[in-house]
C-alpha cells in the first residue's frame, strides 16, 4: 500500500511519491525518535517554475497538513471539508480533503485513526506503512537507505542572521531549490529530510515532478512551512479514545 493517502488520484500520487522516494535519507535506526514539540503547518503547492518567493500567486494550493508534535508522536486532527478540484499536468483532479483524526506513533511504528465523517464509532490501527495518511513523516520513519543529495550552493548565514537564506541542490539530474531559516525554528523542520546535513531548518523546497512512467512534467511540487511554533501539548492530547472499540487491522 502506498504511503500516500488513498484519497488522492493515481496520477497525483504517482508524481508526488516519485519525488519522495528518490530524494530521502532515513533516520538511523539507532537514533531515538524525537520530532520535537510544537505545531507545524505544511502547505503543498503545484507551481509552474522554481521560484520560492511568489508561489502563492503563481501556484495552486494542493494540500495542507497541520501537525501537533511531541517526541515520537504526530497528531493530525479530523477535518470535514467539501471536495475541491485542481489541475495537474493539464488534467482536472477532484480531491476530498476530509480526514479522521490520525495519530502516528514513531516509537511503535503504528498509526491510529478515529472520528471524522467516515470513521466515527471505532479506533482503527495498523502499521504506519499500511494506514498512515501522512507521506512525509511516514517516509522519514520507514524509508530505508540514504540518498546522496549534493548541495550546489547555499548562502552562509551571517553573524547578524537574516530571516531566510536560499540554496540549490541536485539529485542525479533533478534540481532542488530551497529556502532556510537563519536561526533555529521552535520545531525541527521535517523538510530537512530531503537535504540531510544542511544544519539549518528548511522552510520552503521545490522539486521537479515526474509522471507515472518517469517522464518530466512541466510543473513542480513545492512544500512550504508557514507555521512552526512551540506548543506545550499535554500527553493526554495524544491519547486515543478509550470509550469506543479498538479495531486491529493487519500488521506487517
Amino acid at each position: 500500500m502506498s504511503v500516500f493517502s488513498k484519497r488522492f488520484s493515481i496520477i497525483a500520487a504517482s508524481a508526488i511519491i516519485s519525488v519522495i522516494n528518490t530524494r530521502c535519507a532515513s533516520q538511523r535506526k539507532s537514533d531515538p525518535i524525537n520530532f520535537g514539540q510544537g505545531r507545524i503547518q505544511l502547505d503543498m503547492y503545484i507551481v509552474p517554475d522554481n521560484s520560492l518567493s511568489d508561489f502563492k500567486v503563481k501556484g495552486k494550493l494542493y494540500e495542507q497538513f497541520t501537525y501537533h508534535i511531541k517526541g515520537p508522536r504526530i497528531l493530525q486532527l479530523a477535518r470535514n471539508v467539501a471536495p475541491s478540484d485542481t489541475m495537474l499536468n493539464g488534467q482536472r483532479l477532484t480531491i476530498d480533503r476530509s480526514t479522521p483524526n490520525y495519530l502516528i506513533d514513531g516509537a511503535s511504528k503504528l498509526a491510529y485513526s478515529w472520528g471524522g465523517k467516515n470513521n466515527k464509532d471505532e479506533v482503527r490501527f495498523d502499521s504506519i506503512q499500511n494506514m498512515s495518511p501522512d507521506w512525509l513523516y511516514t517516509t522519514i520513519l520507514t524509508q530505508p537507505g540514504q540518498r546522496v543529495v549534493k548541495i550546489l550552493s547555499a548562502e552562509k548565514p551571517k553573524q547578524e542572521a537574516q530571516e531566510y537564506y536560499f540554496g540549490i541542490a541536485i539529485y542525479e539530474t533533478d534540481t532542488i531549490n530551497f529556502k532556510y531559516a537563519g536561526k533555529r525554528l521552535p520545531v525541527p523542520s521535517p523538510l530537512n529530510f530531503f537535504i540531510p546535513g544542511l544544519g539549518y531548518d528548511i522552510v520552503t523546497i521545490s522539486f521537479p515532478l515526474n509522471g507515472k512512467s518517469g517522464e518530466k512534467l512541466s510543473q513542480r511540487m513545492l512544500f512550504n512551512i508557514p507555521i512552526d511554533e512551540d506548543s506545550d501539548f499535554p500527553d493526554t492530547h495524544f491519547k486515543i479514545p478509550s470509550n469506543i472499540p479498538l479495531i486491529k487491522a493487519g500488521i506487517n
